[in-house]
């Protein structure tokens, strides 16, 4: 049904002037790229089942805080240059107590910060679950970015909520471990990287008040004036509004969910989104159930990180941030079949 929507769409937005570029772009975004890490995700949870998929996580964590080191290791000592490798047009912003930066790895540690502070418990080692948490906090209030830092509380907030023998008490106690833990990492970050962390906070708490920034009301304005055109019918795919957020890409836009409206439609942006749907009702029904373990949990708090980022942010529209929509979708799919063919056999 997907599918067929970003064809229908694909036509349309031809129909209405959207460049050859922008058709490719289309195909690969939402046909190829969707299939490819389909098979991929899929290959991998036949041949190492969910639990070691999750394991992997504590490895790609650290690798990502490393490369966020060393990136901002090698900008400040010597400079854009030296970070080719890891983005183009890097920058690095260390001024006045505050700390932010451009880097593709970002979008990944939303994932992988919801999921561990939603799941820390799939790291049976403490001190290393202590160290990947502290690592995960500090690159988040390093980043400058809103929805990285907002991963740590929702995944705080999960784990509270979807844990097995949740109760006042260990809220509480949560809470205090919490309450010292930032006070520990306040004191680490002033003392040790001249880093402000109550302004970072309070420059993130501006922002969200803000909707995400001024940009991205300005998108979302002009994308509810296109809508109100088009009627909610869609204007087609590869087709922009008036107000331009890339040059080289005019009809791209951060604010995807409300982009998608504009280009297929109220109903064509449901379709695209159903398959979530689905995903969030049957894991709160294994949730009533008491079936969601400390793998579920891990990879429904990356996801709703991710989903949540999305509405500022076109990750689900990046190859290379896709998986993290897919992923946790064909894990849980994939049990609940397994489920059904069980319980066919056994009747």
């Amino acid at each position: 049904m997907s599918f067929l929507v970003s064809f229908v769409y694909l036509v349309v937005g031809v129909l209405n002037g959207a460049p050859g570029v922008a058709v490719i772009q289309v195909l690969f975004i939402y046909v190829l790229s969707p299939l490819f890490w389909f098979f991929v995700i899929y290959g991998a949870l036949k041949l190492y089942g969910e639990v070691k998929i999750a394991r992997l996580f504590s490895f790609l964590a650290v690798l990502c805080v490393i490369s966020v080191a060393v990136f901002f290791a090698l900008f400040i000592n010597f400079g854009p240059d030296s970070v080719s490798m890891f983005k183009e047009n890097a920058n690095v912003n260390v001024k006045e107590g505050y700390s932010g930066a451009t880097m593709h790895v970002y979008g990944s540690l939303i994932f992988i910060t919801g999921a561990f502070f939603a799941a820390s418990d799939t790291i049976p080692k403490r001190s290393t679950r202590f160290f990947i948490l502290l690592s995960l906090l500090v690159c988040a209030l390093t980043s400058g970015r809103s929805a990285l830092m907002l991963a740590a509380p929702v995944g705080l907030l999960i784990f509270f909520v979807i844990s097995k023998g949740f109760s006042p008490k260990k809220v509480f106690h949560g809470f205090i471990i919490i309450a010292l833990l930032s006070f520990f990492l306040i004191y680490i970050m002033g003392v040790f990287f001249e880093r402000d962390v109550l302004r970072i906070i309070s420059l993130f708490l501006e922002e969200m008040g803000e909707g995400g920034g001024g940009a991205r009301v300005g998108q979302s304005l002009a994308l509810w004036d296109g809508v109100a055109v088009n009627s909610g019918i869609g204007s087609g795919h590869g087709v922009g509004v008036d107000y331009i957020r890339s040059y080289e890409f005019p009809w791209r836009y951060e604010v995807v969910w409300l982009a998608t409206i504009y280009r297929v439609g109220f109903f064509g942006a449901f379709i695209y989104f159903l398959p979530f749907l689905i995903y969030f009702l049957l894991f709160f029904r294994r949730f009533i159930k008491g079936e969601v373990g400390s793998v579920d949990r891990f990879f429904f708090g990356g996801f709703l990180c991710v989903f949540l980022a999305s509405t500022t942010n076109p990750y689900i529209e990046a190859f290379s941030c896709q998986w993290m929509y897919i992923l946790p979708v064909v894990l849980l799919f994939d049990k609940l079949r397994i489920g059904r063919s069980e319980r066919n056999a056994i009747g």
